[in-house]
C-alpha cells in the first residue's frame, strides 16, 4: 500500500488548482491495493476545465514516477458530481463504498451524507456485504 504522506503529498500539489475535493477511492482506499494496482482519485471542481484537467494529469502522471503506481484521476465539476449523488450513478456509490479523504471544503462530504441518508431511508441498499449496490 501507498503511504498516506505520499497521498497528501499528490493532493498539496492539486490543491492550488481551485479544487473543491480530492478523493482516494477504490482497493487502495478498501485497504485491498496489489502492488500493481492503480491508485484511483476522484478529483472534484467548481466548474469542469479542460486546461485544469490536463494539469491534473500531469500532475498524477508524475506522482505516479514518484510512488511507483498509476494514479487514475477522474475529474469531475460540483455539478455534475451531485447529479451522480442525486441519480444513484453506479460510480458515486462505489465510492461511497469505500473513500479516503485528502482534501474537502465541506462539498464530498455533503454529498456523502446525501448517500448515507439514501440507505437509512432504503433507497439505496448495499447488497449483502460486497461493493454492488441496489438503487430504488
Amino acid at each position: 500500500m501507498i503511504r498516506e504522506a505520499e497521498l497528501h503529498s499528490f493532493a498539496e500539489k492539486l490543491v492550488g488548482l481551485c479544487a473543491v475535493s480530492f478523493v482516494v477511492y477504490g482497493s487502495e482506499a478498501r485497504g485491498d491495493a496489489l502492488p500493481d494496482s492503480d491508485i484511483d482519485v476522484l478529483a472534484i471542481l467548481p466548474d469542469y476545465s479542460q486546461d485544469v484537467a490536463k494539469t491534473i494529469s500531469e500532475i498524477a502522471f508524475r506522482a505516479s514516477l514518484e510512488v511507483g503506481r498509476k494514479i487514475s484521476v477522474e475529474i469531475y465539476s460540483m455539478d455534475d458530481f451531485h447529479f451522480m449523488v442525486k441519480e444513484k450513478f453506479p460510480f458515486a456509490l462505489g465510492i461511497y463504498s469505500a473513500y479516503k479523504i485528502l482534501f474537502d471544503n465541506g462539498f464530498f462530504r455533503e454529498q456523502m451524507n446525501i448517500l448515507e441518508d439514501m440507505e437509512k431511508r432504503g433507497e439505496i441498499k448495499r447488497y449483502s456485504h460486497s461493493r454492488v449496490w441496489v438503487a430504488k
